[in-house]
């Protein structure tokens, strides 16, 4: 089933991703990134990335599919895959994540990322989360993320306070 939204004149000039936040509050504005970026949103049936800024007359096609795959928990499961930590203290730790590899899991892709490494390494870092979403649980202590096929230093907070502080210094920066 696909969901139509027709984009109203005080809309106009509004990013795709902070608009559906607005009509679908129950989704965290990352979730509906996330939606984009599965292409499982659509304006006038073309892709778009979350930086699309509505123009008026837009019409908004959304895959109900992808809100009910939102819901369903995914179960982390910590996983002996070795990683390379460049740093660590008692509230973080910093890794270099190679290229090829997830941070965090997601639908169809639930093993195999930096996150089920993690709780290898330091399973207490389960508790990190942001809130008691579903999308939070699956990127505990995840600060930010970096692409599959991106390499690069990935902050990982050992408990939510240090999370919480840390994910406002980085939206800030």
């Amino acid at each position: 089933m696909i969901w139509k939204i027709q984009v109203a004149t005080g809309e106009v000039g509004e990013r795709i991703d902070v608009f559906l936040t607005t009509k679908f509050p129950k989704y965290s504005r990352s979730q509906i990134q996330q939606g984009i970026d599965e292409k499982k949103v659509q304006v006038n049936k073309k892709i778009i990335k979350s930086s699309y800024k509505l123009r008026e007359d837009d019409k908004v096609e959304i895959d109900t599919k992808f809100f009910k795959e939102l819901n369903k928990p995914i179960e982390l499961k910590a996983e002996n895959i070795p990683i390379k930590v460049l740093y660590e203290d008692k509230d973080l730790i910093a890794v270099d994540k190679p290229a090829g590899i997830v941070v965090h899991p997601a639908q169809g892709n639930t093993s195999g990322t930096l996150v089920n490494a993690l709780l290898n390494y330091n399973p207490k870092i389960i508790k990190a989360r942001a809130d008691d979403s579903n999308y939070a649980a699956i990127r505990p202590g995840i600060v930010h993320r970096l692409d599959k096929d991106t390499s690069g230093i990935v902050i990982v907070a050992k408990d939510s306070k240090t999370l919480s502080a840390l994910s406002k210094l980085w939206l800030s920066g």
